[in-house]
């Protein structure tokens, strides 16, 4: 069963580009909703971005915040990445697409490119699965042989 959710656990010099890839990535997603977290009912009005519910929010603050951390550590990856193409798609969505920004602006300009790129990422490593230098191989390791 467990097959179906993650791929074989890439190995080799693949897993050491998958680490240092979610690495980064996971990273940076943190950092990115860490001020949300702060203010999660009101960090879209901070940000300059039209109001939502403050309960979507939360939701969206508390969901960017813990993929970015799986993503980042290699845990409930497809979760984590399913969380952040969810947020992503819905930031494009519901901010860049009506505001008019393009994918790529000159720079000081708002643009969709993060969040298509932050997409991307997700969709790569949920096809790829965290790859052999991730806690979702250890536990996996300990609990399914």
């Amino acid at each position: 069963m467990f097959n179906i959710l993650l791929p074989q656990f890439v190995q080799g010099q693949g897993a050491i580009g998958l680490l240092l890839f979610r690495l980064v990535l996971g990273i940076g997603f943190v950092l990115h909703s860490w001020p949300k977290l702060k203010h999660p009912t009101r960090w879209m009005e901070a940000e300059g971005t039209p109001p939502s519910i403050p309960a979507v929010q939360m939701m969206a603050a508390f969901t960017e915040f813990s993929s970015g951390l799986g993503f980042l550590l290699g845990l409930f990856t497809p979760l984590a990445c399913l969380g952040m193409l969810g947020t992503m798609i819905g930031a494009v969505v519901k901010v860049h697409l009506p505001q008019g920004h393009p994918f790529i602006g000159p720079p000081g300009t708002n643009t969709a490119e993060n969040c298509v790129n932050y997409a991307a990422a997700a969709s790569a490593v949920l096809l790829l699965g965290p790859g052999q230098y991730s806690l979702d191989r250890i536990w996996m390791g300990l609990f399914f042989k």
